[in-house]
């Protein structure tokens, strides 16, 4: 069965970590991201998992995969971009070439009630950024929406590393809230997570300044926080000094579950897969001139 002719697919990127379409349906415009840890929510995982497999290994997996994601998606677009009553949506040259754009994530908000972006409060510092901000008297890190692929995946792992309770056991940052638009609720302007009260991270200074001591205690540490996210199928994927971020009492976390589109420390090829996250350790350890 092929799309109905009221949906136009502008766009269709297929990579090692999920998928991302831009369609237009009724003078909107639709950015649809689907990463691996979606596949593990909603309690049918193993039937998700073979169809996605089958439409990424079949002769036709754009024109599968656009289908796939839109079917799943046709209720909600609907409902934000329903046909007028007489049936006929008459609309300008401008809203055919620049639609009013729409991002939606629609798991995030079944797991987290959407918060006002005009009631988190943005903490004053000597170099202005909305990395630090306030809500109900509470301080978190907020990280904004700014690449949808990118976001989508790192979003999704995150929610996931809540639903399995490892961000309470594991060195990960804790995502507290998503924020959306106050004039725009199905629009995610960013996320909030737990504040990690960092000194820094690795790719902070030369790691020549650091003791043997600490380049033995952080490796193990990141290695462990790995190992656990390995057992519960979930990839780092961003491996690199700069996502590991090293807190007041000297202990490593791990963060920046983005796939990465300047890798570092892992082949192209290999981002988003297990081996790519060993190879990404390996290099770590290289950096560190870590001595066992």
């Amino acid at each position: 069965m092929s799309l109905s002719p009221s949906y136009h697919v502008r766009s269709l990127r297929i990579t090692e970590c999920g998928a991302e379409i831009t369609l237009v349906h009724n003078s909107k415009q639709f950015i649809a991201s689907l990463a691996g840890a979606d596949l593990e929510i909603g309690g049918n995982e193993q039937k998700l998992k073979e169809e996605y497999l089958a439409i990424t290994t079949g002769a036709e997996k754009e024109r599968d995969m656009a289908r796939w994601i839109v079917e799943a998606l046709e209720d909600e677009i609907a409902r934000l971009a329903p046909f007028s009553s007489c049936g006929k949506t008459s609309f300008s040259v401008q809203s055919y070439y620049r639609p009013e754009a729409i991002s939606e994530l629609a798991e995030s908000q079944r797991n987290f009630h959407p918060i006002d972006a005009s009631k988190v409060e943005i903490i004053p510092s000597r170099v202005p950024s909305s990395d630090k901000v306030k809500l109900d008297g509470n301080e978190y890190s907020f990280k904004h929406a700014r690449d949808s692929h990118c976001f989508d995946h790192e979003l999704s792992i995150l929610q996931k590393l809540v639903s399995l309770g490892l961000s309470k056991r594991l060195r990960v940052p804790p995502l507290c809230g998503v924020v959306s638009y106050s004039d725009e609720q199905d629009v995610i302007c960013g996320i909030l997570l737990e504040p990690i009260g960092s000194k820094g991270w690795l790719g902070t200074t030369e790691s020549g300044g650091f003791s043997n001591e600490q380049r033995v205690k952080w490796m193990a540490q990141i290695e462990e926080v790995v190992k656990q996210l390995h057992a519960h199928d979930i990839i780092w994927g961003d491996v690199r000094p700069e996502n590991v971020l090293i807190d007041k009492a000297d202990d490593a976390w791990v963060t920046g579950f983005g796939p990465s589109e300047s890798p570092r420390f892992v082949d192209r090829g290999m981002i988003g897969t297990v081996e790519g996250d060993m190879q990404g350790l390996a290099k770590m350890r290289d950096y560190l001139g870590y001595l066992p």
